[in-house]
């Protein structure tokens, strides 16, 4: 049987989620050029949330936050903002 509390779970998941992103330091410059890209501040945020496939292990890119070159260069490769 199906939860039916999950989808708001994940839901309010996703927004703090968000919201930390939002307030975090370390991901100021990858906001910056997905401004400059002309991508909305949110779908910047949200691609951090999401599995991706430029790291091996495809693991969420806000677990890498503590690797900003890495971030970056992946944020240059998503946005196509030059480096």
């Amino acid at each position: 049987m199906d939860d039916p509390g999950a989808a708001e779970r994940k839901w309010r998941h996703l927004a703090e989620a968000h919201r930390e992103l939002l307030l975090d330091p370390r991901t100021a410059v990858m906001r910056d050029l997905a401004r400059a890209a002309g991508v909305p501040e949110k779908d910047a945020l949200l691609w951090l949330l999401v599995p991706s496939s430029y790291f091996e292990q495809q693991d969420e890119l806000m677990n890498r936050l503590d690797e900003p070159e890495l971030l970056l260069n992946a944020a240059h490769d998503e946005f196509d903002a030059g480096s």
